[in-house]
């Protein structure tokens, strides 16, 4: 889309990625020496990952989860099919979201898969005031994916007066007098015109505030796209 704003990637040094965390919600670690040949150094991925949080493995049972499609049925949660994914919080559905989680790209896809972030400082700008009030009530609810279980999350609202976000689309319980606004709010995010969109080469990881930054993927169809997935808790 062309209001997308593409940003180059630079290599930083730890410290400069939990500085950009804290001021943007979200920073880039490159030439991380994780991946090499394809095969990935699931110590060093460990080891990484224990400078930003704890690993969380409350969904699926592992710390490292791995993102690769593995169908191209849209009502596969993200992680497990190819395609695009609208942005989103990871784990929206549970009451209490990991609070940061890294991707780790092992072999980016050929025609696209490129991450979108946006940050929810920015959500705001441009918002029509009667839906942001309607996203500050406590009233939206997820229904957790297949491969993790069933049931629902609590009532929720999707934007919060401490500045964070929750929100996903695909799983969302909509309630007839919630359908306008929820489609609404969608395709705001997906215009706006502060959303960021890079792709992360081999071997980078993107750590990301999932609380104050709502990411997601444009589409690809390249079965050998591999990312690792791992969610963190603050210690």
């Amino acid at each position: 889309m062309n209001n997308q704003r593409f940003l180059p990637l630079m290599s930083s040094h730890l410290d400069d990625v939990e500085a950009s965390l804290r001021h943007r919600g979200w920073g880039v670690y490159t030439e991380a020496s994780l991946v090499r040949d394809g095969s990935v150094d699931t110590e060093a991925v460990a080891e990484l990952c224990a400078a930003f949080g704890a690993p969380s493995n409350r969904d699926g049972g592992m710390d490292l989860w791995p993102v690769r499609p593995r169908s191209t049925d849209p009502g596969q949660t993200f992680s497990q099919r190819a395609g695009d994914a609208g942005l989103h919080t990871d784990a929206a559905y549970h009451d209490d979201p990991e609070e940061r989680f890294a991707l780790i790209c092992v072999q980016p896809a050929v025609d696209g898969g490129y991450t979108r972030l946006l940050e929810a400082a920015n959500i705001a700008r441009g918002l029509d005031p009667l839906l942001a009030r309607r996203l500050r009530v406590p009233q939206w609810r997820w229904r957790v994916p297949e491969i993790f279980g069933s049931g629902l999350s609590g009532r929720h609202s999707v934007l919060d007066d401490d500045g964070t976000v929750r929100w996903r689309s695909d799983n969302l319980v909509i309630p007839g007098d919630l359908q306008h606004a929820a489609a609404a709010f969608a395709v705001h995010l997906e215009t706006h015109p502060m959303l960021v969109q890079l792709l992360l080469p081999a071997d980078a990881v993107l750590i990301c505030d999932n609380r104050r930054v709502l990411h997601g993927r444009t589409s690809f169809t390249d079965r050998r796209r591999w990312l690792i997935r791992v969610r963190l808790v603050q210690r």
